[in-house]
């Protein structure tokens, strides 16, 4: 399971390093092949493929290509993705469509999200903090109905 939140720099060539716990899971539990795509939020995902695979069968059962929102989401979801993997260093290299997608330039924060990595521009992260997260784990664990 993906936990944590990590700082990290992109390097000249748009390579960013991953953080050790995460390619401890990475190596423990899945394959090497990996998923980069536009997530919510303005953020990147990366994804295992075994769990990316999960989400496109949702996505592609639950939106019907009838209606035109349903092909919208699918063509925003589906077009960014991309098949990737870590280099010997343990590097991820992010193409430059999917660093201007998430306003990446240099600083990234990742944060470990269960089954996928949420990849962010420091400067997004920061904003978000500041401006969606004023509600605290309780309201919201409420306001969705969750029992911790």
């Amino acid at each position: 399971m993906f936990t944590g939140e990590y700082e990290c720099t992109l390097d000249e060539k748009g390579r960013v390093s991953i953080p050790s716990k995460f390619r401890e899971v990475l190596n423990q539990r899945y394959n090497c092949k990996l998923i980069l795509s536009r997530w919510f939020d303005g953020c990147l995902a990366l994804f295992p493929y075994e769990e990316w695979v999960k989400i496109a069968n949702k996505l592609r059962e639950t939106t019907s290509f009838t209606q035109p929102e349903g092909r919208k989401l699918q063509r925003l979801f589906f077009s960014s993705a991309i098949e990737c993997s870590l280099d010997k260093q343990g590097r991820l290299m992010i193409p430059q469509r999917q660093r201007q997608m998430a306003g990446i330039n240099r600083r990234v924060v990742m944060i470990g999200i269960v089954d996928k990595i949420e990849i962010w521009a420091k400067e997004a992260m920061d904003k978000y903090y500041s401006e969606e997260m004023e509600q605290g784990l309780e309201d919201l664990a409420e306001m969705i109905n969750v029992q911790l």
